[in-house]
């Protein structure tokens, strides 16, 4: 499978903000705010484009995948904890691209790796106990297997990674779950290649996801510990910059449900 590694980092970029959207719109709704609309449109100073002020920004999002390419984190995993850690004002993402952030998550994590097999276990657990209770809907609703399945990945309120959502949608060819998770498993991925390949194996790491992921490696310059955050090397990061400023309005949480 050949990798257009520009358009997966933007793709990785897009996962980024809207992991971060939802964080965002999560800690605001906890504190009796409201957030519905928050980050539906660009913001210039995160997306990238004028400011009211007239300044003119640069995306932030390729600088935080960068960062995270480097120092080998799970972004998702990162923002979350990060956000958990920050409880009386929230992160932004500049502050998540730096040394204190990133000392920050490695003592909450107890500079331990992720217990891997029992979290592929875990999310077995939970996607079987979820197809379980959805198979009402085929005689209620008409639906068939791969729609309890679509139904089930696609809920991003369940405790489901994207690698795993992406694994299993590969594997019963859910299209909308696959394209939705494929960058998000890309990043997720290279947090911890040895570990993923080693302990859940092919069968959970898809060929396409391990090869998308050295390209990324490849053409983001992420060498071992070096740290160049916001660069893109190749001279791809004007092109990825200016994809990203038109990603935002499309990069929302969302569900996938069947028709």
């Amino acid at each position: 499978m050949k990798v257009n590694a520009e358009e997966l980092l933007t793709d990785m970029c897009r996962s980024a903000r809207t992991e971060y959207v939802r964080l965002r719109r999560a800690w605001h709704e906890t504190r009796g705010e409201s957030a519905d609309v928050w980050g539906a449109a660009p913001i210039p100073r995160l997306d990238g484009g004028a400011g009211s002020t007239g300044i003119r920004y640069k995306p932030v999002w390729p600088k935080l995948v960068q960062f995270a390419l480097v120092n080998e984190v799970d972004l998702v995993d990162y923002m979350r904890t990060l956000f958990r850690l920050r409880g009386n004002r929230p992160p932004e993402p500049n502050d998540l691209a730096g040394p204190a952030a990133l000392a920050a998550y490695r003592q909450a994590r107890g500079n331990r790796r992720t217990d891997s097999r029992s979290a592929l276990a875990h999310q077995r657990r939970v996607f079987n106990e979820a197809v379980r209770t959805r198979r009402v809907c085929k005689v209620q609703l008409g639906w068939s297997d791969a729609d309890v399945y679509l139904s089930v990945l696609g809920d991003l309120s369940l405790e489901l990674s994207a690698l795993f959502r992406y694994a299993l949608a590969a594997r019963l060819k859910l299209a909308p779950v696959a394209e939705m998770t494929f960058a998000a498993a890309v990043a997720q991925y290279l947090a911890d290649p040895t570990e993923y390949g080693s302990v859940w194996g092919p069968g959970w790491v898809p060929s396409e996801v391990a090869a998308a992921g050295a390209e990324a490696r490849r053409l983001s310059g992420a060498r071992g510990s070096e740290v160049r955050v916001g660069t893109v090397s190749g001279g791809s990061a004007d092109r990825v910059e200016r994809s990203v400023e038109t990603l935002a309005p499309a990069a929302r949480p969302r569900r996938i449900t069947p028709a």
